[in-house]
Order: C-alpha cells, then sequence, then structure tokens
C-alpha cells in the first residue's frame, strides 16, 4: 500500500464538513443582512468564524496540515470565550473538544500518510463524521434561536397607549420623546453600554430607509453628559436618528415598566406595539421586518403581530 495512499471516504469528509459550512454561510447571511459591529468589532467571533472557514474546505479535501490549522484556532477561540464568559460553558467546553478531535484526526492522517497504517485515522474519521451530525443540528437550533424574535419582558405594556416621556434635546429644549401620532421607533440606551453601541450602526440604517416613509426614530439616552451623546449624533454612521435624553422629571423605568438597556419600542399613534430589552446580530433585521408590516397592513396596530387588522372584515 503507497503511503500516501488513505484518503478519508467522500461521505466522511462531507458529514465531518457540514456544519462547518453552515457556520461560514451563516456568518456570511449575517454580514449582508445582519448588525455588523456584533460580529466587526470583538475579536472573538472572527476567529472563531475563521476557523470554520478554513475547517470546512480542508476537511472536503482531507488536508491534514489545513485541519490541523483550523483546529488550533478553534480551541483557541472556544477556550477564549470560555475564559471571558462568552456563552454557555457547556458550549464552550463542546467545541473545545470537537476541535480537539478534529486536531488528533489530523494528526492521525497524516501518520497514515508517512506509515500506510490508517487504522486510527479510520476509527477517528467515524467519530468525525458522527460529530458532523451533531454540529448540523446545533448550528441549525443556534440560527432558529438567531431568527426568533426577542420577546416582550415581563412588564410590558403591550396595547397600551403610553404618555410621551419628557424630553430634551442636546441643546436642553425639552420635546417629547414621541407624539401620540404617526409611528415612533424608540431605543433607550447608554453611552457605557456595548451593545447599545454595537446596535446604533444597524437602527440608523433601518431609520434612513423609513424615514421617508414617515417613520420616526428616536435614540434617547440615559445619564451621560450632553456632549459625549453629541459626538454620536455628529457621528455620520448614525444618519437618521434624533438623539434626546429625558428631561428628569420623570423616571423612564416608571413609564415603559421595564428596567435594563438597551430597550427598543415601537409605538403606533402612542400605543405600544412591539418592546425587547437586549440587542444581537439580527435586532435590526427583525425591526425592519416589523416595520415592512406595519406600514403594509399585515399586522395588527395594536399589537404588533401578524393577522387582522382594525377594520378588517372578519
Amino acid at each position: 500500500m503507497s503511503r500516501s495512499a488513505y484518503r478519508p471516504p467522500v461521505l466522511v469528509r462531507v458529514l465531518a464538513a457540514l456544519p462547518w459550512v453552515a457556520i461560514l454561510g451563516l456568518f456570511l447571511f449575517l454580514l449582508a443582512v445582519g448588525d455588523r459591529s456584533f460580529l466587526l468589532m470583538d475579536v472573538r467571533p472572527l476567529l472563531g468564524f475563521a476557523a470554520a472557514a478554513v475547517a470546512g474546505p480542508a476537511i472536503l479535501l482531507g488536508h491534514p496540515g489545513a485541519i490541523a490549522v483550523a483546529s488550533v484556532a478553534g480551541v483557541a477561540w472556544a477556550l477564549w470565550s470560555l475564559a471571558a464568559g462568552a456563552g454557555p460553558p457547556l458550549a464552550g467546553a463542546g467545541l473545545a473538544l470537537v476541535f480537539g478531535v478534529l486536531l488528533a484526526w489530523a494528526v492521525f492522517l497524516r501518520r497514515a500518510a508517512r506509515t500506510g497504517d490508517p487504522a486510527w485515522a479510520r476509527r477517528l474519521g467515524l467519530v468525525v463524521a458522527a460529530l458532523g451530525l451533531v454540529g448540523i443540528a446545533a448550528v441549525g437550533l443556534v440560527a432558529v434561536g438567531l431568527f426568533q424574535e426577542l420577546p416582550p419582558p415581563p412588564g410590558a405594556r403591550l396595547g397600551e397607549v403610553l404618555e410621551p416621556l419628557p424630553a430634551r434635546t442636546l441643546d436642553g429644549e425639552p420635546v417629547p420623546a414621541w407624539e401620540r401620532e404617526g409611528t415612533w421607533v424608540v431605543d433607550v440606551w447608554g453611552t457605557g453600554c456595548g451593545p447599545c453601541v454595537k446596535a446604533l450602526p444597524g437602527l440608523a440604517r433601518v431609520a434612513r430607509r423609513w424615514q421617508p416613509r414617515g417613520v420616526h426614530f428616536v435614540a434617547l439616552e440615559l445619564g451621560s453628559p450632553p456632549a459625549s451623546v453629541r459626538r454620536f449624533a455628529d457621528d455620520p454612521r448614525y444618519e437618521g436618528l434624533v438623539f434626546l435624553q429625558p428631561s428628569g422629571r420623570l423616571d423612564p423605568w416608571e413609564l415603559l415598566g421595564v428596567a435594563g438597556i438597551p430597550q427598543t419600542l415601537v409605538l403606533v399613534d402612542g400605543k405600544l406595539v412591539h418592546h425587547h430589552v437586549g440587542a444581537g446580530m439580527l435586532s435590526s433585521w427583525h425591526l425592519d421586518r416589523l416595520l415592512a408590516r406595519l406600514v403594509a397592513g399585515e399586522a395588527d396596530p395594536a399589537t404588533g403581530k401578524e393577522g387582522e387588522t382594525e377594520g378588517d372584515e372578519p
């Protein structure tokens, strides 16, 4: 038998590569339609996606060296994420184990080419293929979670007409944070909140799309000096957002019924139809779809949910 003759079966390579190809596809989709700042402002996800980008083609080709490089990067990413507390610890440990098995497979593939004995490479190949099936299911669950809209928080006053929150411009002029007429998107945020700042570019892109159709966008900042907020207001990346701050005459949490930032509220004629706390890679995508349904009349203006709108025939 030739020392370089062994190559993992096509089925093994395809099954093993599936989750990494899916991860790469998900990354490219998020870059195309998601909030890129969540991906590009943190090195950790970039390292993980880079490992997946190398692992998929390397496994399909059965190239031991490239598989080893991707595995080392993947183990480093998983351990780094574990140390930083990013994500569930079990998921981080599982990813480290998977990349460790891939690294062992790469070692035995190289050994098979050198010695002509593929026994261990075959055994580990079956393990890697089985992990591929588990991995594609895990990627599917992650994708489903990303595409689900954040639920309203406990205490959210959905369906109620909210009194406009007294606010002020960055020059100190008193204005309401929203009005009783029209569709308003209010983002409650803070300059010291990392997820809040990462979500602003995506929100601004949605604002530039929907402002010409009469939707109002307010970025309501809490607690920072006006000069700090003005840096954001003057940044062209956030064009389309009106930056305001509460006037201090009313506790925002008392009116909204929910504490915490970032918060996104959508009001139609003063009625709260959407409310969520938190931000993620598809937050602006979900918001864009909600506004499309509201403007097209496919969502109930009382709740923001799809279904019969007010005045429709039963």
